[in-house]
């Protein structure tokens, strides 16, 4: 009876374990399956952050992308703008290479040129020292003299009336003669209308009347108002003040009667490039000759004594030269006069 209630009571026992076993199996399998939901939402939205962080990157990369290509494209455009300033900077360093051996060539003739003058000057020095020495022993004479003239000055008055009264017989005698001599001037001059006809250039063009690039720059660096250059040209600020444009001209002074025949030299009758005349004046009265004014820039950037030309004509007209002048080519070019051949 024991032994069958024991196995009844092990047998209920058993079932009641089983069961409860089963309870505890069934609510885990129902707590794993909400860890496994959780783990599950989580999953998704975890799924849905990366899937947005994926799109976030792929814009991103897509910019990135967009400004590599916009650096590799100003790359590109800075490497040929590099190429184009080197290519600019090989050229003008060439332009300033050749503008520096012009300066240095011009800055040699110049030293050239104040070199001359620094001896002319020197030898014009000792040729006044002279001259001064000399003008003193002459003031010692010109002093006896004019001793000696106050004498004659009495003596002279009462010869000038004497004269006075030569000169009305002589004019009552010579006076067929004067109005043969003017008939025979007008037929002349019909002949030849421009030993009538003529403009007068009296302007100071002599060849003593030099001025050069070292004299203005002297003048600009003591701030003095430099001397401007004039020219024969019509139309400039510095044209001469008597010229007139192309026609005849006689030339007297103070600028002197006759164009020079040989180069004057730069920098001469009050002008840059001084003009001059090839050939020889007609030495016959009547006698009209074509010929070349040159302009002479010898001495300055490898210029030569005629490196601009204009035609011209010359006539003798008995006592004094006309000349046919041309405007010159360029301003700072002017006809030179002299009294000497």
């Amino acid at each position: 009876m024991k032994l069958l209630l024991f196995l009844v009571i092990t047998l209920v026992t058993a079932e009641d374990w089983g069961w409860i076993h089963h309870y505890e199996n069934e609510h885990l399998l129902e707590d794993h399956k909400f860890h496994l939901q959780e783990e599950k939402l989580d999953t998704q939205r975890t799924l849905s952050l990366l899937k947005e962080d994926s799109k976030a990157c792929l814009n991103k990369t897509e910019e990135l992308e967009s400004k590599l290509n916009l650096l590799v494209n100003n790359d590109k455009m800075l490497e040929e703008k590099m190429e184009s300033m080197a290519n600019n900077y090989q050229r003008k360093n060439e332009i300033l290479e050749k503008e520096l051996a012009s300066v240095k060539n011009e800055n040699m003739n110049m030293t050239q040129i104040l070199e001359e003058k620094m001896l002319k000057m020197e030898i014009d020095y000792e040729a006044s020292s002279k001259r001064i020495e000399s003008l003193e022993s002459e003031k010692e004479a010109s002093s006896k003299m004019i001793d000696s003239l106050e004498s004659e000055k009495e003596a002279s008055h009462q010869k000038i009336e004497i004269l006075e009264k030569k000169v009305e017989a002589l004019l009552a005698a010579t006076n067929t003669e004067f109005l043969f001599d003017s008939r025979a001037l007008r037929e002349f001059e019909e002949v030849h209308p421009e030993c009538r006809d003529y403009t007068i250039l009296n302007d100071n063009r002599s060849l003593k009347t030099e001025y050069s690039s070292f004299d203005r720059d002297l003048d600009i660096l003591f701030g003095l108002e430099p001397t401007p250059w004039k020219c024969d040209t019509a139309g400039h600020d510095n044209t001469s003040p008597d010229w007139a444009g192309a026609g005849w001209y006689r030339m007297m002074g103070p600028a002197g009667t006759r164009i020079p025949e040989a180069p004057p030299g730069i920098w001469q009758c009050g002008t840059k490039a001084s003009g001059w005349m090839t050939g020889s004046h007609p030495a016959v009265a009547g006698q009209t000759i074509d010929v070349i004014f040159c302009f002479d820039l010898k001495g300055y950037k490898g210029y030569s004594d005629c490196e601009w030309s204009t035609q011209g004509k010359v006539t003798h007209c008995g006592n004094y030269i006309v000349y046919y002048l041309e405007n010159t080519p360029h301003c700072d070019l002017r006809y030179c006069a002299t009294n000497h051949f």
